[in-house]
This record gives C-alpha cells, structure tokens and sequence, in this order.
C-alpha cells in the first residue's frame, strides 16, 4: 500500500480536494473536511458497510447519514460525509454512554483490584516503581496525592478485594481526543459489541465519587503513566469503596482435583477460588467453572463443605473471544492471516512467554509455524529459527509477517512437514494441527522428544497428558483455559521457575 501512495493521491483528490492520508493499512484512510475516505481492497470495504446493519438503532445517529461506495481498478472508496465537531468533549462522551447504557449486559464479579486490572485494556501491566516516581514528583511540586506515593504500598492497596459489576456492550475501540475534535468522533465501523464499559472513555474521566468501579479500573490501567494523579485518585475512590467483611461470614471448606501436574495456583486462578475456607460465593462460581471442564485428558472437580450450588459466570465461558490486536500488536500494518490461521495462532502475549521459556536455547525448530505467531516471536526474543509449514501460502503469510516485525532474517522458512526437514536446531517447539487423530499428535509429540533435548508442544487443553507430566494452561483475559503446553529439558526449567 506504501507504494502505491502516489497513484492513490490523485483518486482521493477526486472525491475530495482537501483530503490527506492519516493512515495506511488494509485499510487505509484520508480525512477531508466535509468527509472522511476509507480504502482497501473490495472485499474489505464491503465487510465495512456490511457492519452497518449490525449497529443498534440507539447508535444510529453516531453513524454518518451519507456515504458512497466507489469503485477504481481493485480498490474500492468509501465516503462518509463527517459528523458535527465535538463542541463540548464531556457533554459528548456522557452523550455516548447514555445511548449505549441500555445496551450493556452486566456480570458480577468479585477479585483483587490486580486481577480486575489484568483484565482490561492497555494489557502492558503497571510499574508500580515509576508509577511511584511520578507521583513524588508531583508531591514535591506541592499537588496533594489521595494515596501513598510508595510503590509497596499502591501494590498492596491493588490487593485489595472488591465486588463489582462488569458491563459487556458497545464501546469504541480507539478512542482518542484527535478523533473527537477533528475526526468527526464516532462511526459505526469503530464501535464494538464485545467491549467493557470504560474501555474508551477511561483516557477522559476525571474520577469522583460516582464513578462506577469497573470504569474506575479503566480509568487506572489508561493513565497510570501519563496522568499519574488521576489514576491514584481512581485507586484511592475504589480503596474507600472496598466494605470490611463482617467477622462472621458464611464460608465453606473447598477442595480441588484436577490433572497432577497443574500446579495449585494455576488452577485456583482459573477456578476464581483457593482451597480450604472460602466464601460461598466463590465457591459456588468455581464450581460452575469447573463443571465439563477437562484439562490434561482429567475432568477438574470442586468439592464444597456444606454442599454448595454452582453459581452462574457467563463471561468466564467466551472461550474464542480474542480481539484482534491481541493476535498480533501489528495486525492494523497489514498482517495476513487465513480464518484457520486467525482460529490456531497463538496470542502475542502467550507466544512472548513461551519464547521466554527457550532463553537457554540458540536456535529453535517451528514444527508447524502456521500464521508465523510463535516464529515471529521467537525471532524477536534473539533466536535463530527454523520454520516449517506444509501449507506453502500460510508459509507465505508467516513470511510476510515477519518482514511487518522486522525479524524475517532471523527465520528460515521451509515448506514441507517437520519430520522430513533435517535441523540442528538445539530445541524445538511444535503445534501440532488439532484436528489430526490423537493418536498422531502423540506420534509427532513422541519424535520430537525423542530428537529434541529441549522442546515444547501446545495441545488443545482437554487433551490427553500423562499424569507425571508437568502442565502449562494459558488462559484468556478472562482466565478461561485456551490451550496447554508440555515442556521438557531447559524449556520446562524455565517455564516452572516462571510459576506454570
């Protein structure tokens, strides 16, 4: 698309002269006065407009009246005349949460505010050190902090325990001041159906009392860094929120059986619940969770004193609910993936951890690269690597995708299966196709040990591990198990000292 720039130019300028590129990408956009020109191939256009239909009629005047499809060589154009400007950027934004409040779908939630945060956007985790930095910066300077300046101390108050509710519905992805003030604010294509409320105000709110929890979490996570006293003061209001439990509270005695080689704090972060005394409500939820759930081939299984009911946690079971971005950082650059590419890859931040696990290695085999996820991430954790696939135009796209990283000299691309590819690779890391027969994973599972001293396979995570294994389960955001992986050698070594 970057080549094409200069052949582009003249197109756009046709429907409208004041218009310039802002960005260029699968989809690319040039921002004129009166309106704004999304381009691409047809294809993706008409998957833009087609969103149209899907948007809430409470959305509807966020979605520009006018807009026209047109056509040119293999590109299509697409013109949306610009909403009115922001006057007002608060009255805007509550404006925006009052037409999609009906929409939302609420989940009661209970956790530390740590893990609340975990589950929200940005996902780079707070440094609580420079987080406490900035914040005696500004004491010094005289401005009054609502919370200790100590990084031990907002750690601990981030231990805090709270209950509450978590809103599903539409929010807008990428919400920025730029496309409030001069980028017409909202259009359809940008709003989300599967979103939790504050995702896209939280760089905005200013907190205070009535601030609901689940936006405050929002509100800490986006401006930790760049707005530090606002996001002391939504941890200090949700601080003052947490209510003191009675001395007497109704409890149970809970244990746990699962595969032996998960350790016990992976599955209590899974199943929401520890052993031993734990609230009813707890372990009424770890019990729903647990209910059809097999990991390792061995179903989990929660046994309360006095008995108590599952308790119902719809969220927990969005098992494919994986955004976009959270496959790859740089999917909007123009990263090619097929629907089973899209379906198997394995999500950015799971392949930056297991490429952390081969730090003892110097060059790896990727059995099966697919998409190029684990590859791609291997690469750029410093290693040299090998990268088979029997499907030449998913080896393609791995390829591609890798240039996007700028680690495609770190990667050896083979088209063929990995079992006739000869390597001296000191590990290997294979991710077998899941819908092959069991029996074959096995098979490929029992060469690659049996060839590697060092080495991982990713399984489906109800797939059959023997029982004097250790088991490593990534989770989604929502802590729901998405797959396993088996380790041996240096990978496993490592992989038990990081906790799994």
């Amino acid at each position: 698309m970057k080549a094409q720039t200069e052949k582009l130019i003249p197109i756009i300028k046709q429907y409208d002269p004041t218009a310039s590129v802002v960005r260029l990408g699968r989809i690319g956009i040039a921002i004129g006065e009166a309106q704004v020109i999304r381009f691409g191939m047809a294809i993706d256009i008409r998957k833009e407009v087609d969103q149209r239909s899907k948007l809430p009629e409470n959305l509807r005047k966020w979605s520009p009246d006018q807009f026209a499809v047109h056509e040119h060589d293999d590109l299509s154009f697409l013109c949306e005349a610009k909403l009115p400007l922001a006057a007002d950027l608060n009255a805007t934004l509550q404006q925006w949460h009052d037409d999609r409040a009906p929409l939302w779908e609420s989940h009661l939630w209970e956790g530390t505010i740590s893990d609340a945060l975990k589950r929200v956007r940005p996902y780079k985790p707070i440094d609580f050190s420079k987080w406490s930095a900035m914040l005696k910066a500004l004491k010094k300077d005289g401005v009054p902090i609502p919370t200790s300046v100590q990084a031990r101390t907002l750690r601990k108050l981030c231990q805090k325990t709270l209950t509450l509710t978590w809103h599903l519905g539409w929010v807008h992805g990428a919400l920025t001041r730029r496309r409030i003030r001069e980028d017409a604010f909202l259009s359809w294509h940008q709003a989300r159906p599967d979103g939790l409320r504050g995702e896209d105000m939280a760089p905005f709110c200013e907190p205070d009392p009535k601030t609901p929890a689940d936006v405050l979490i929002h509100v800490i996570k986006a401006t930790w860094e760049t707005h530090p006293h606002r996001a002391a003061t939504a941890l200090s209001l949700l601080v003052s929120s947490v209510k003191h439990p009675p001395k007497q509270v109704h409890q149970c005695i809970v244990e746990m059986s699962a595969h032996p080689g998960i350790n016990g704090p992976t599955l209590h972060r899974i199943l929401g619940c520890g052993i031993g005394g734990q609230s009813i409500w707890r372990a009424a939820r770890a019990k729903y969770r647990a209910r059809n759930l097999k990991l390792g081939g061995i179903d989990v299984q929660v046994y309360t004193q006095p008995e108590v009911s599952a308790k119902r946690d719809d969220a927990f079971f969005l098992t494919r609910n994986r955004q976009p971005e959270a496959l790859f950082s740089k999917l909007s650059s123009g990263i090619q993936l097929d629907e089973e590419g899209r379906y198997s890859l394995t999500p950015e931040r799971h392949a930056k951890t297991i490429a952390r696990w081969y730090s003892g290695c110097d060059s790896v085999l990727d059995a099966c690269c697919g998409c190029g996820g684990n590859a791609i991430a291997f690469a750029r954790a410093g290693l040299n690597v090998m990268a088979v696939d029997s499907n030449p135009k998913r080896l393609a796209m791995a390829r591609h995708n890798s240039q996007l990283y700028g680690v495609e000299k770190r990667i050896d691309f083979k088209t063929g299966t990995f079992l006739a590819q000869p390597s001296a690779a000191s590990a290997i890391f294979l991710d077998p196709p899941w819908a092959l027969p069991p029996e074959e994973i096995e098979s490929w599972w029992a060469w690659a040990e049996q060839h590697f001293a060092h080495g991982a396979v990713k399984l489906p995570r109800n797939f059959p591990v023997p029982i004097h294994r250790k088991i490593s389960v990534f989770c989604t955001t929502e802590d729901f198990p998405s797959f396993i992986v088996v380790s041996w050698g240096s990978v496993l070594a490592v992989s038990m000292r990081e906790g799994f």
